[in-house]
Parts: C-alpha cells; structure tokens; sequence
C-alpha cells in the first residue's frame, strides 16, 4: 500500500488556524467527527491528550504522530493537518511541530498503526521532506507528495520499524568510570561494546557493574560469612584501571534490521536478554529493547 492511500481527502486539512497543539488535534478531530457523527470527539481528545501527557509523540523534525487506542472505532482512523506557521511544543530537537499525523485505532489493532507509523517516520526521515510538505498548497498535492514518496505500507513489522537509531556506546578501552557515568547520565541500563570497525564485542550493562564489584569470592564469604573488605569500596578505587573489556558480557544476541518484531521477542525471551542488537554487514546500526515492545505495541 502507498503511503497516500492512507490519507482521505476529507481529513486533511491544508492549513491548521491552531496555535497549540491541543487545540490543533481539536481541530483535526472537528473533521472526524464530520465524517464519523457517531464519535464522541470530546472524549477522544481527552484520551489522545491524556496520551500525550505521559509521553509527547514528537518525532522531530516539525512532526508529532498524537494516537488514541480507544474501543470507539471500529477501523483505523488517519487524519493529517499541516500548520503553515509552526506549533512551539516539547520536541526533540527544539524544532516547532508543522506535521500532525492522527491516528485513532480500535484496542485490538496494533500492526497497521506501527506499520503506518514507521512508513510516516520514514518520510519524515527523508531530506526536504518537511519542505515539500510545506510547498503543497492543496488537498490534491499533499495526498501527491505522500504518493510519490516511494514508501509503502508493509505488512509486516521489522526490526527497522521500531529500533533506536541514536546509540549510546563505548569502546572496550573505556573506563569503568567511564561506563558508570554514561549509564547515570543517559539513564539507561546498559550498552554496547564496539571496536572501531563499528562491530559488537559484548554489552556492559548495571549488572556487570554489580558482577565486577562482587565477585565469585565475595559470594563464596556470604556462606562462610569470612570478612572481607568492601567490595564496592575496592571497585571504585580501580574505576580508572578497570576498562569495559575487563567486565563486559560476552552473551549478546544480533538481529538484522528486516527481522520480524515476533521474532525479536522470541529472540529476547529464549535467550533471556533485554535487548537485541541489530546489525547491518556485522556493523551495529540499531537496538530494540525489551520495553520498546511492551511500549510500541502492547501498550501503544
């Protein structure tokens, strides 16, 4: 399916007159409910914002893609509404919000939302593409310039669809100070070890922290209950000797980016991992984390 057959002409509107994007999602929401009278648009508005408020869905870039899963429709629900002027909202990149792709989706489908999700990320993706948006002036040309972008709709949801493209790594030089500090400071629980080529070692992640503080001997003296000094005091006297190769997990699973999200997960639950990296030509372009398939898709 092309990227424009998601789009009907009655719900896009060319130039939004809101200048907040609550106001703006109501007003895209007027439409919908033109064509669906039987929708209590109020209080989709109330769950798209409540949405928004645990998690702004700014891509960037001048796009946000604000969803509601709500048990009133019975069908996808693809509504577009371009601001001229520009939003100022929350945005990775400081960037005002000029593209508002709205999706309302019944509970129980997940699959068409990711997939048309991704394939609008993607365009967004795409050099000039805000621009060329911004220079279609009718209904007609918008529907145009998402046809002739060349992305389709798949059927299938891959790795490509939902990983994260902004990696945290480290080298296997890299200190244990270092490592901590990268951790604390992105608040993530772990990542990668690369060597220069761009190719995965292992992982370094809070347990191997924890590992290297407490090893087999200081385990062993919990039994006997020997004392020994403290581990974590030991640790951090050495935190600039010890480097990441020197504690890193060599246990890491790799997926390539057209790999099925199903099989992600069965990947993740067999070999009892939070994440997998994924690889392009044995190079790490991408990780999917065990929270982003409880969050992309089981919770949307």
């Amino acid at each position: 399916m092309k990227l424009g057959d998601l789009l009907s002409p009655e719900l896009v509107i060319c130039d939004l007159s809101a200048s907040a994007k609550k106001e703006a999602i109501a007003e895209m929401l007027k439409k919908v409910g033109e064509k669906y009278d039987h929708l209590d648009t109020d209080l989709i508005l109330e769950s798209v914002m409540e949405r928004e408020e645990v998690e702004p869905t700014n891509l960037g870039r001048g796009f946000a893609f604000p969803h509601s899963r709500t048990a009133a429709v019975k069908e996808m629900i693809f509504s577009l509404g371009i601001s001229r002027k520009g939003i100022a909202d929350k945005t990775p990149d400081q960037k005002p919000v000029h593209v508002i792709c709205l999706f309302l989706t019944p509970r129980s489908m997940t699959r068409l939302y990711l997939q048309a999700f991704s394939a609008l990320a993607t365009f967004a993706r795409k050099p000039g593409a805000l621009e060329t948006i911004l220079a279609a002036k009718t209904v007609s040309e918008l529907i145009g310039v998402f046809s002739k972008s060349g992305i389709l709709v798949r059927r299938e949801l891959l790795a490509k669809d939902i990983m994260h493209r902004t990696l945290i790594t480290v080298p296997p030089e890299a200190t244990l100070k270092e490592v901590a500090n990268l951790l604390f400071k992105h608040k993530i629980p772990g990542m990668p070890v690369l060597d220069k080529s761009g190719r995965v070692l292992g992982e370094v992640t809070e347990k191997e922290l924890i590992k290297a503080a407490v090893p087999p001997e200081y385990r062993k003296a919990q039994k006997t209950k020997k004392i020994l000094p403290d581990p974590f005091e030991t640790l951090v006297s050495k935190e600039d000797e010890i480097k990441a190769r020197d504690f890193m997990s060599k246990k890491f699973v790799t997926a390539s980016e057209s790999t099925p999200v199903t099989k992600l997960a069965y990947l993740m639950l067999d070999n009892n991992v939070r994440r997998v990296e994924i690889v392009r030509n044995g190079k790490l372009v991408g990780i999917v984390l065990r929270s982003d398939i409880v969050g992309k898709i089981i919770r949307g």
